[in-house]
């Protein structure tokens, strides 16, 4: 199943641009494109659950496709095949596996995480899935069904390992943060933090993506860039020792699949057909694939996180 991506950049290229300094990240950002790929299989495994696709709405079910706001840029959940338009990762692999036990096409698109919400919102995408973590506040807003559990990292320049080991130890840096996600909230948090204590306030810069938060700790316009686990310890394993993931994890909560506030049918839809995945084994193997067993979870819950 080929899934493409509208306008894609090449992340490699953004970090070249930049000082001399950012040469030390080529090999861990080409990285994203050069990673193991899935091994094409003859067919598919899975089977379509006829009771689950009943549930779809209408339109989904006489399309035959469901449209899914992701990206490309956070890997490895999300990521660049080496053909630099083929989005791959553990996500795109897991939302394509669900449209196959609801017997549709998933079909993704690019989509800035910022506007993942309002898109759900606007009906312009069916569902969404990248990296968003299931809170109490964007509950709010939309549905989540779980699929995985995570926390917060700090990746920052292999020199600094020693001087930033914990988040506190940034009072009066800057960091990097990606717009839109909770590690926004969490740099503020220690910043107020940091200014209670007496101490000066934390720099809290928002970029557009991963690639723009990475080349901002490279040049040495952050110190740190806050994100994901998963994605920071790829970048630090990517960076031929340049990058350093540091502190200790924190914020420990689930990313959850975006569904529409009011369609509990849909929501039941893709909470099945992911507790299938997880019941025959097909959500590991895609796990493990990425190296990311660490966060997988036996239940597709909704609503989980708080």
């Amino acid at each position: 199943m080929t899934l493409t991506t509208h306008s894609p950049k090449l992340a490699l290229r953004r970090i070249a641009a930049a000082a001399t300094a950012a040469a030390m990240l080529t090999a861990g950002l080409a990285a994203c494109s050069n990673s193991p790929e899935p091994k094409p299989e003859d067919a598919s495994s899975i089977v379509r659950d006829d009771a689950l696709a009943a549930l779809l709405p209408a339109d989904i079910q006489d399309a035959g496709t469901l449209r899914v706001a992701t990206s490309d840029d956070y890997p490895p959940l999300e990521m660049l095949a080496e053909d630099n338009k083929t989005i791959t990762g553990a996500e795109p692999e897991l939302i394509t596996a669900i449209g196959e036990v609801l017997g549709v096409k998933a079909e993704l698109t690019k989509v800035a995480f910022d506007s993942l919400i309002s898109g759900i919102q606007a009906d312009r995408f069916d569902i969404a899935i990248q990296a968003m973590l299931d809170t109490a506040e964007r509950q709010e807003q939309v549905t989540f069904v779980d699929y995985f559990n995570t926390s917060t990292t700090m990746l920052v320049k292999s020199e600094n390992a020693k001087k930033f080991t914990e988040l506190e130890a940034l009072c009066g840096q800057a960091i990097a943060v990606e717009s839109g996600t909770g590690q926004v909230d969490i740099a503020a948090e220690q910043s107020q933090t940091c200014v209670d204590s007496g101490e000066a306030a934390i720099s809290v810069l928002e970029f557009p993506d991963t690639v723009a938060c990475l080349q901002s700790v490279v040049t040495g316009r952050t110190q740190a860039f806050l994100g994901g686990t998963p994605t920071i310890a790829f970048q630090a394993d990517k960076s031929d020792g340049a990058l350093v993931a540091t502190g200790t994890p924190m914020n420990l909560k689930p990313y959850g699949i975006l569904i529409p506030k009011d369609d509990d049918k849909l929501a039941e839809a893709v909470q099945g057909a992911l507790q299938k995945l997880m019941d025959d084994g097909t959500y590991d193997e895609i796990l493990a694939k990425y190296g990311l067993q660490d966060g997988s979870i036996s239940e597709a819950t909704i609503n989980g996180g708080k």
